[in-house]
């Protein structure tokens, strides 16, 4: 077990790689107290949670790769800050492997948005549409769009192969699922949401560069086998699976017979990212 000395050295630490995060110096206190919390998120009933949350109720955060946007987060919610991480620390969606300028962006499990702004940040006047079917990380997508002006449009509903409805559990912000089977109520975060049916909306939309990120918990098992045939030649897909290396070698191998490219990103428990192109 870690040392007081040493928990608190791997806490400067911290603090210090938000810091470095910042477009400048009025930013400064923001991300002090985005790793503050990171480490400590403020949702308890200590002292360094009450009076995180009496200053930083909602932190506004302008990583300095968003070119004047703005990330907001809850620092009483640690899955804000883990996906914040994904995105801004480990650069899991590195925009430069997309070497075209899309017409189109799909964001398939928004979560808060961030990924939304991310994008908007680098291809401005494109289109972009991003689905959530949980209404509290809804609100939160909400707030992204309107606190930057983003041209963006939200579909609060979980994509699939079908238009409908169907059970949603969710205990935890970013790992919400579509429970197949199941009756709204029999469990704790169980409720009904809309189901959008992603391969329609792409046939009305008819993009021919496409950017895609599709990270659905479970439902990429039946989307990819029949998305396919309607991506467009040119395209881009940020992906995850959910199943360790058979996932994700499933998923690689529908890629590569339809000539994608593809490159493992980063794995975690029995989730791996990965990132296909096309062009």
């Amino acid at each position: 077990m870690p040392s007081i000395l040493q928990r608190v050295a791997n806490r400067q630490k911290q603090v210090r790689q938000y810091m470095k995060l910042a477009s400048g110096p009025g930013d400064w206190i923001s991300f002090f107290a985005l790793g503050v919390a990171r480490g400590h998120p403020f949702g308890g009933n200590d002292m360094v949670s009450r009076v995180g949350r009496r200053f930083f109720s909602q932190i506004v955060a302008r990583p300095r790769n968003l070119h004047g946007l703005s990330i907001m987060l809850d620092p009483a919610d640690v899955t804000h800050m883990v996906i914040f991480d994904e995105l801004f620390l480990e650069n899991n969606y590195d925009l430069d492997l997309v070497p075209f300028q899309p017409d189109q962006i799909f964001d398939c499990g928004g979560h808060i948005g961030m990924f939304t702004v991310l994008a908007s940040s680098r291809f401005k006047e494109c289109p972009l549409t991003v689905f959530e079917p949980n209404p509290k990380n809804a609100a939160w997508i909400r707030r992204q769009i309107a606190g930057n002006s983003l041209k963006a449009e939200l579909i609060e509903g979980a994509v699939s192969t079908y238009d409908g409805s169907a059970v949603f559990e969710d205990r935890v912000s970013f790992s919400g699922h579509l429970a197949d089977g199941t009756q709204p109520g029999q469990s704790a975060g169980q409720y009904t949401v809309k189901v959008v049916n992603l391969l329609e909306i792409l046939r009305q939309r008819n993009p021919q560069r496409l950017l895609l990120k599709l990270d659905v918990e479970g439902e990429e098992t039946k989307i990819l086998p029949v998305l396919m045939d309607l991506l467009p030649r040119t395209s881009a897909v940020f992906f995850e699976t959910h199943d360790g290396d058979k996932g994700f070698e499933t998923a690689k191998a529908l890629f590569e017979a339809t000539g994608f490219k593809v490159e493992r990103r980063r794995a975690w428990d029995f989730c791996i990212d990965g990132f296909a192109l096309r062009q």
